[in-house]
């Protein structure tokens, strides 16, 4: 009996040391980008859990509206909400390039500060305050569609 234990639990470890690294889950508040690195083709992946093989490299984008803000320790305040569509999602991969944008800004420290601005949330903050219009991100004061 127990030959057949550690032999169950080492098949499960096994398999799981195998498919762990290609495992990956988008939450419903995201859309994943798939980028095949053989192909260069680029795909979104709605929520849900997938198991992709090594060339598929997968980054997420929140797909609820983010609120950006100026930083600043002055009483004014400058706001928008940006929110990506991912239709538009070759754009924004030609003008921005694939990778993980979660690494984005993650060694920085605004120290006092309540809000820090890191990932895609860093990068839709330049887009949404640039004041150039994007075509892959909504704006609160856009009217496009």
């Amino acid at each position: 009996m127990k030959k057949i234990f550690f032999f169950v639990a080492a098949l499960v470890a096994g398999v799981s040391l195998v498919y762990f690294p290609f495992l990956h889950y988008v939450s419903p508040g995201e859309y994943g980008i798939r980028f095949n690195s053989v192909s260069g083709d680029i795909s979104v992946d709605q929520p849900g859990i997938y198991i992709t093989p090594p060339w598929l490299i997968v980054a997420k984008v929140d797909a609820l509206p983010q609120r950006v803000c100026i930083t600043s320790v002055a009483k004014t305040i400058y706001c928008k909400l940006a929110q990506f569509k991912p239709e538009k999602l070759s754009d924004f991969v030609a003008r921005e390039g694939f990778r993980y944008y979660w690494w984005d800004n993650r060694f920085s420290f605004n120290l006092g500060y309540a809000e820090e601005y890191r990932g895609i949330r860093d990068v839709m903050r330049g887009y949404a305050l640039s004041g150039a219009k994007q075509n892959f991100i909504v704006l609160s004061d856009d009217t496009r569609e």
